[in-house]
């Protein structure tokens, strides 16, 4: 039985074979087109060729293109862009089809993206059985390239290098950012751009800043094209969400290239999270004649689940704050705002001081925090005594030099110190006169004393001198 099986297959496989043609197709994915900008004269008009050949035929006695593609209609303004120049070469049961691939000949299908081969035109050949009529495709290779997605997020960057990549670990409220990076394939000799307009399309609960963006790529460069995404934290929710770019690019000529990329972003919302949306303190410089401060403070509920034991707390140690609200009730999404009001103590030294809000969600899990810091003056110098300014003294009045050549009797004033000064100048010369006397008693004393000890002297060595 596995025999009879075998034969049918091979029976069947023949008759498929003998029914079939091949295909005509000129060209190839690794084969550049014709460019009549390009600085090499061999790369200007690329012609191939392709032996079309069917069994069934025993006999060909001529062939003629019979329609062509109107995208590839000769235009005589530009040379001989736009022609495919198709011409038959007729062998036993064989055509050889021989075909200019031309500059305007797309490299990609825009409706899969895919790198295809496009119907140009089709032949008829008179043979021993009658005539017959075959298409004739053309490819070309694809000169264009989506490099790599550069993915911002939360001060991390992620590369994305293939289609179907997936971002993980995103959380709700954050900007996304994708910056598209894109290739012409073109070489320098070539000198041809692509003007590429690039799309997005991410799942309804995504918002894209813009759907849109075109840029004009060189050849043999690069370029990119930005979009953001917004992780909305009232739309996402705890799943992966799907984006789609498109580049489609038209070159010199107008052939198309371009790419289409799917990427997943992966969001993670936590069950119980409740953010601080906004805390202000005012003022945020309390005076030396009012330190009350207001504290307000908007919270929202950004997990998953509802939540009705949110705890919020506003403290600082160094103020001795510590003030909460406990059982908040928040469902989803909800946001609520409470205001706490507190005063500098007296006692707190000018400084600048940290003011620290807290959310707590189950009423015990730390879910968010954040700070601002408080300034506090420097309230002495107010309370110092202010001092008088000091007079400036006045200058003193020079004493005029006395005229060796004037006559006293001449002098018509006559100074006379105060009494008070004319007593202390008194008082002086008493004392200078009894210094003066008490110096001359010792004197005396002294030289009595010297006088006696030298008349001893005189006597006593006398008195030796004669005493035999």
């Amino acid at each position: 039985m596995k025999k009879l099986f075998l034969a049918l297959g091979i029976l069947l496989v023949l008759v498929i074979s003998s029914l079939s043609v091949s295909a005509v197709t000129l060209g190839g994915s690794n084969i550049e087109a014709s460019n009549i900008n390009d600085d090499k004269e061999s790369e200007r008009d690329v012609y191939k060729t392709v032996v079309y050949s069917n069994s069934n035929l025993t006999s060909i006695t001529g062939c003629t293109t019979v329609s062509l593609n109107s995208k590839y209609v000769d235009d005589a303004s530009t040379e001989v862009a736009n022609n495919v120049n198709l011409s038959y070469t007729i062998g036993s049961g064989t055509v050889t089809v021989r075909g200019r691939l031309p500059e305007n000949l797309d490299a990609i299908d825009t409706s899969d993206f895919s790198e295809k081969s496009f119907l140009v035109a089709s032949f008829q050949c008179n043979t021993n059985q009658g005539i017959v009529t075959e298409p004739i495709y053309m490819q070309r290779e694809h000169m264009f390239e989506l490099d790599k997605i550069e993915v911002t997020y939360n001060g991390d960057l992620e590369t994305i290098n293939d289609d179907g990549d997936e971002v993980e670990d995103l959380e709700p409220g954050q900007i996304v950012t994708l910056d598209v990076i894109m290739e012409n394939l073109f070489d320098d000799d070539d000198d041809l751009d692509i003007d590429v307009d690039v799309e997005i399309e991410c799942d309804s609960d995504i918002d894209v800043s813009d759907e849109a963006d075109d840029v004009e790529i060189a050849s043999d460069d690069k370029d990119s094209v930005e979009f953001e995404l917004d992780l909305d934290e009232d739309d996402v929710q705890d799943k992966t969400y799907s984006c789609t770019v498109t580049a489609i690019g038209v070159d010199d000529h107008g052939a198309k290239h371009g790419a289409e990329w799917s990427i997943k972003l992966d969001v993670v919302k936590e069950k119980y999270e409740i953010k601080i949306k906004e805390f202000t303190l005012n003022p945020q410089s309390v005076s030396c004649n009012n330190k009350d401060v207001t504290a307000s403070i908007r919270i929202k509920n950004t997990g998953s689940r509802d939540d009705n034991d949110v705890k919020l707390e506003l403290r600082s140690d160094a103020l001795s704050v510590l003030k909460s609200y406990e059982e908040i009730d928040l469902d989803e999404t909800d946001t609520s705002r409470k205001v706490f009001t507190f005063s500098v103590p007296e006692t707190v030294k000018s400084g600048s001081y940290t003011v620290m809000a807290k959310t707590y969600s189950k009423g015990i899990s730390l879910s968010d925090q954040q700070t601002l810091q408080l300034t506090v003056p420097n309230c002495a110098a107010d309370n110092e005594p202010v001092q008088p300014p000091q007079q400036p003294q006045q200058p003193q009045q020079p004493q005029q030099p006395q005229n060796p050549f004037q006559d006293d009797d001449d002098d018509d004033v006559t100074v006379t110190p105060p009494a008070d000064d004319a007593d202390d100048a008194d008082d002086a010369a008493d004392d200078d006169h009894e210094e003066e006397g008490s110096n001359t008693t010792v004197y005396v004393v002294l030289l009595a004393i010297l006088i006696v000890l030298l008349v001893g002297g005189i006597i006593g060595l006398l008195v030796y001198l004669f005493k035999d």
